[in-house]
């Protein structure tokens, strides 16, 4: 991502890298906050930095998704997750709802999940299902990180959510 030319909660890092006397910068991509947007760049240059821009950028398109979106259109980034067994059901007839997908689709969950700042679920969900929402392996075991993804309930009313529900227990991760 271009360096910024602003003061936030840092410095600019276009100054930095000029006093820093770097020769050359490579830009994946130019930053979309319009307090940058092209700015980082025009300062190395004019500082006879040479910075080469759009290298692997389709690349780095990807990696910065979520942030491009929220500069953007203001709003957080948000992926939804939605399983459902062949017939369009997310649950048999008797309310049973786990492992509707394959194992392989539940890593990829998994690894969705940990490049998550969130993991949100409705509050019937919740109530019927009782789910961890945290990151697990491919054996089910806990996977350890700095930072955990907040789970977030969003219901109207907490009506009939059990005191003891996996939710709760925020030595598992925290919880909104």
């Amino acid at each position: 991502l271009e360096p910024c030319n602003h003061t936030g909660r840092t410095p600019p890092c276009s100054r930095a890298l000029v006093r820093a006397g770097v020769a050359r910068v490579v830009v994946g991509m130019v930053d979309p906050d319009s307090r940058t947007c092209g700015a980082g760049v025009a300062t190395l240059r004019s500082a006879g930095i040479r910075v080469d821009v759009g290298i692997q950028e389709q690349l780095c398109q990807l990696a910065n998704e979520a942030f491009t979106h929220r500069i953007l259109h203001k709003q957080p980034f948000g992926v939804l997750k939605y399983a459902m067994s062949l017939d369009g059901r997310i649950a048999t007839d008797v309310g049973s709802s786990r492992w509707v997908t394959s194992s392989r689709a539940r890593a990829a969950v998994h690894a969705l999940r940990s490049a998550s700042d969130a993991i949100v679920v409705g509050g019937t969900t919740a109530r019927l299902d009782d789910p961890s929402l945290t990151l697990r392996d491919e054996a089910d075991a806990p996977i350890a990180r700095d930072v955990l993804p907040i789970r977030v309930m969003m219901s109207r009313e907490l009506r009939d959510t059990s005191l003891t529900a996996k939710l709760w227990d925020t030595s598992a991760a925290p919880t909104l």
